[in-house]
C-alpha cells in the first residue's frame, strides 16, 4: 500500500507546507512519498520533502540536493503510526525549522546572495568601463 493512502494525515500536513510551491511528486510507493520543490534562487538545487518507511514507523526528512550531491538533510523522529494533522504539522514544522535555519542551509542562501551581486558589480563596472571610452 502507498503511504500516501497509508498515511493520509502526513498528506494533507505536507500539502498545507507546499501547495503553494512548484511541486512534484517524486515517489508515492510502499517505502516512500517524496515531494521535490525546485529552489527559485537556484538553477540545480531541489528540496526534498520525504515521508519513508524504516524500522521503526516512518521518519519524515528534508533533503537539500544538487545534481550531484546532498547538502543537508534533517530528520524527524521515528512515527509508528498516523498522526492526527496537527500533530504532523508540528513535526513538518520542526523538522522545517531545523533544517532551513541550518549552518549549511543559511550559507547556501547567503552564496546565492554574493554571487547574485558580484553579478550585478561586474556588470556595473563594465558599464563604468564602456562609458570611459
Amino acid at each position: 500500500m502507498k503511504l500516501s493512502n497509508q498515511y493520509p494525515n502526513f498528506y494533507k500536513s505536507i500539502l498545507f507546507f507546499i501547495s503553494d510551491k512548484n511541486y512534484s511528486i517524486s515517489s508515492d510507493s510502499s517505502k516512500m512519498l517524496s515531494f521535490m520543490v525546485p529552489l527559485s534562487n537556484h538553477k540545480n538545487l531541489v528540496d526534498n520533502y520525504e515521508l519513508f518507511y524504516g524500522i521503526n514507523g516512518v521518519v519524515f526528512s528534508i533533503v537539500t540536493l544538487s545534481e550531484t550531491a546532498i547538502i543537508k538533510r534533517t530528520k524527524s523522529q521515528y512515527v509508528d503510526l498516523d498522526l492526527t494533522e496537527k500533530e504532523w504539522i508540528d513535526i513538518i514544522y520542526q523538522t522545517s525549522m531545523n533544517h532551513f535555519s541550518s549552518e549549511e542551509y543559511l550559507a547556501l542562501k547567503n552564496k546565492s546572495l554574493e554571487s547574485n551581486s558580484g553579478c550585478f558589480s561586474l556588470v556595473m563596472i563594465l558599464i563604468a568601463i564602456l562609458l570611459m571610452f
